[in-house]
């Protein structure tokens, strides 16, 4: 049987390989959408955000998921932006985004003014 620490260890190590394999694929192309969103349950805030690209070789549409993660506190015009800033960092995709779809919250429209 598997101790705790180990688990925690392998699926840090995988995850590291996906993300990295994810990063050098989004490298290799000039052009990316993402989607955004941002719910509640339970009195907790979460927000997603998934990345959309057209694979160079097949033409296919591709997509995965950045992150799932918990807004602590008001998901305000700021705390969404500089959420989704941090995240396009993250995947080195800044200046490749071509276009984000959220909905029209006021606090997404006025992350995005």
């Amino acid at each position: 049987m598997m101790c705790r620490k180990t688990l925690i260890s392998r699926l840090a190590e995988r995850y590291g390989a996906l993300k990295k394999r994810l990063v050098g694929e989004l490298a290799l192309n000039s052009a990316a959408a993402i989607t955004a969103d941002c719910w509640s349950h339970f009195n907790k805030s979460f927000m997603g955000i998934t990345v959309h690209w057209i694979d160079k070789k097949t033409l296919a549409r591709r997509s995965a998921m950045l992150t799932v993660e918990r807004i602590v506190g008001r998901h305000t015009f700021d705390v969404l932006a500089a959420t989704i800033d941090r995240v396009i960092r993250e995947y080195a995709i800044q200046n490749k985004v071509v276009a984000c779809v959220t909905d029209n919250g006021s606090n997404f429209v006025k992350a995005f003014s």
